[in-house]
């Protein structure tokens, strides 16, 4: 045995270890393979749950899902299409139907559901036309804003990116085209 692998011993019960054999033939799949496999999705599972934000999962409950091939086909198709993996997939999935049980909030919703993502918007916005930083004005407006689920932060960056900056530059344009006709005028 080389020094990358370590040998594991256990006992089953005569009754498992027979539906064992009998899954194992009938999938052409190894006791040594079956087990191998499990402990890599296990181990991979808990990294992906400390990578989404959930750190350790206190009381890790399993989920084993066995579908048939049309269906898997359609689930990683999907997935790809997504870009993400299959079991991130399943999860999204997971937590928008926790989210949208009644009596819930949605677990991920987009910011514009957010009750105050309009005044934020608009915030953006005439930050601006007024030739302000706009994160500035939006911390200024974070005292007034009901609270939010969703961080902050992200809520901020979806309002800066949902002012379109071609109406931002016309309405910049058309507010020093005024200025200038007003200066002149009074100069006349």
């Amino acid at each position: 045995m080389s020094d990358q692998q370590a040998a594991i011993s256990f006992k089953l019960p005569r009754d498992l270890k027979e539906r064992i054999d009998r899954l194992t033939e009938k999938h052409d799949l190894t006791l040594t393979g079956l087990i191998l496999g499990y402990f890599k999705r296990r181990l991979q599972a808990e990294v992906d749950a400390e990578r989404r934000g959930s750190g350790a999962v206190r009381r890790p409950v399993e989920l084993l899902l066995i579908l048939g091939e049309e269906l898997s086909a359609a689930v990683h198709a999907e997935a790809g299409r997504q870009g993400v993996e299959v079991d991130e997939l399943v999860y999204q999935l997971l937590e928008k139907a926790v989210g949208a049980a009644p009596g819930r909030p949605a677990a991920q919703a987009g910011p514009e559901s957010y009750t105050d993502f309009p005044k934020l918007v608009d915030c953006v916005r005439r930050a601006y036309l007024e030739d302000r930083s706009p994160i500035d004005a939006l911390l200024e407006l974070y005292p007034s804003l009901a609270p939010s689920p969703a961080p902050m932060g992200q809520l901020f960056a979806a309002a800066l990116s949902a002012v379109s900056v071609d109406q931002v530059i016309s309405e910049r344009v058309s507010a020093g085209l005024r200025a200038l006709r007003e200066q002149r005028r009074h100069k006349a």
